[in-house]
């Protein structure tokens, strides 16, 4: 269990992860509707605020591009 602090510094808003990683807010919207982020991996809900697990967010974004550590 997660005390509220810790959830802070563990997720992003999509308005948080917006001005962070330079995505349009909607983009990452669409990202989350279409099934691109996955619900428990990528991100969580809150009632109806979506928020974006950071680090498995970053990993996600490497694996997009390509860059993630093999070996």
């Amino acid at each position: 269990n997660l005390e509220r602090s810790n959830l802070e510094t563990y997720t992003l808003s999509i308005k948080e992860t917006s001005r962070v990683f330079g995505f349009a807010a909607g983009t990452l919207y669409n990202m989350v509707n279409s099934g691109k982020l996955i619900r428990g991996q990528h991100y969580m809900k809150v009632g109806k605020k979506v928020l974006i697990k950071k680090k498995e967010f970053i990993k996600w974004m490497e694996e997009e591009d390509g860059c993630q550590k093999t070996g």
